[in-house]
C-alpha cells in the first residue's frame, strides 16, 4: 500500500472521531446558558428572529420583537443567546487564567 494512501486515511478516521465531541461540547454550552436563561436576554429563535425575553414559563418563553410586539415561543425553538459565542470565549479565557468567568450580561 502506498504511505501517502495510509496516512490520509488515518486523518480521516481521527477527523470523523474527533468532530462529534468537540460538537458535542458546544451543544452542552448552549443547553447550559438555556438553562440559566431570564429576563431581558437577548435571543435568536431556530427561525432567525431576534427578541428579547419578556417573560418566561416552564414550556414557553415569551419574547418582545418590537414596539409593542410579542411573540410567545417553545423553549426548544431558542437557538441560543445573541451573545452566546462571546461569552463562551470569555469563559475559556477566563478558564485558562484560572479565574471564575465573569456573569453574563445581556
Amino acid at each position: 500500500m502506498d504511505t501517502n494512501f495510509l496516512f490520509i486515511m488515518v486523518a480521516v478516521m481521527l477527523l470523523f472521531l474527533f468532530l462529534p465531541m468537540l460538537t458535542q461540547k458546544k451543544e452542552k454550552k448552549r443547553q447550559a446558558r438555556m438553562k440559566e436563561l431570564k429576563k431581558h436576554d437577548k435571543i435568536i429563535t431556530t427561525g432567525g428572529i431576534f427578541g428579547t425575553v419578556v417573560a418566561l414559563e416552564e414550556d414557553t418563553v415569551t419574547i418582545e420583537v418590537g414596539k409593542d410586539m410579542r411573540l410567545k415561543v417553545k423553549r426548544s425553538s431558542i437557538y441560543d443567546l445573541e451573545n452566546g459565542p462571546e461569552l463562551d470565549k470569555k469563559a475559556d479565557e477566563a478558564k485558562k487564567k484560572g479565574n471564575k468567568p465573569a456573569p453574563a450580561k445581556s
